[in-house]
């Protein structure tokens, strides 16, 4: 699968499709809208890859065991390389597991929520109690009238509680993917974080030296010094970035463009 705007903005020719696709609980349905047959090259190495365009995809493409047995890609892992076409190719293998942002909320059973109405899922078991989370609603799922809005909650007892805002009764179908939790930081965690980069602060208590000059901190004196030097060795340490003769790439090593990816969902107020 490919994400459909990546496939756009790459222009591939998209086909029409009569494929389908759907979540890992097999009922959630994914928009498809095409297919492409394209030949990608990485260095001297060839790859055809045949996907479904997906309105709603999560990453840019998602290349599974067909795709792996079609171009002859073989996984080793306990020598963490690939073997691609015959070429093995070593990887660097992540030892610790990487820390988790957020993660999936979907229903523990089949029940219908009455406007407001709580339904109750259960937390994963590395989730501490007390712990702010970021609530997202999922977009994907099959029901037509958003039910639940962007919301900051906790976790209570090992359950999340999410409420129906809307005014009608809602249908909820057992592992129906429901939202996305992220973990949330206080401005105090990111001002801790900040000052145990331990850069010596400029001279000045409210500019900056070199290219960040420009930049006035705390005009009002609402920081403390603490918050106020977290600011100045943020400045200190990206002072390129506010150069005023900034270079430009030139698309030597190839076509690099920078894009935001914006969800249809509005963070939470």
């Amino acid at each position: 699968m490919i994400r459909h705007s990546l496939a756009i903005n790459l222009g591939m020719d998209i086909k029409p499709t009569s494929h389908t696709a759907s979540q890992a609980d097999g009922k959630t349905k994914l928009k498809a809208c095409g297919e492409i047959h394209v030949t990608l090259t990485q260095a001297d190495i060839s790859f055809s890859l045949q996907a479904v365009c997906m309105q709603d995809l999560d990453c840019d493409i998602l290349a599974g065991v067909p795709f792996m047995r079609e171009n002859n890609i073989v996984l080793d892992l306990p020598k963490d390389r690939l073997i691609v076409q015959g070429k093995p190719i070593t990887y660097e293998s992540r030892k610790k597991a990487s820390s988790i942002k957020s993660f999936l909320l979907r229903a523990n059973c089949k029940e219908v929520l009455y406007p407001g109405d709580y339904l109750e899922i259960q937390a994963p078991t590395s989730l501490k109690d007390d712990v702010s989370l970021a609530v997202e609603p999922r977009t994907d799922g099959p029901l037509p009238e958003p039910w639940l809005c962007p919301d900051i909650t906790k976790c209570v007892d090992g359950i999340i509680r999410l409420v129906n805002s809307s005014n009608s009764p809602v249908a909820i179908q057992r592992n129906q993917h429901i939202a996305q939790a992220y973990y949330t930081s206080s401005p105090e965690d990111l001002v801790a974080n900040a000052a145990v980069l331990n850069i010596n602060p400029p001279s000045s208590n409210t500019k900056c030296d070199s290219g960040s000059s420009t930049i006035v901190v705390d005009p009002n004196q609402q920081l403390s010094t603490t918050e106020q030097r977290a600011f100045h060795d943020l400045h200190a340490r990206y002072a390129m970035v506010f150069q005023k003769s900034i270079g430009m790439y030139n698309d030597r090593s190839g076509k690099l463009r920078a894009t935001i990816n914006m969800g249809p969902v509005e963070p939470p107020a």
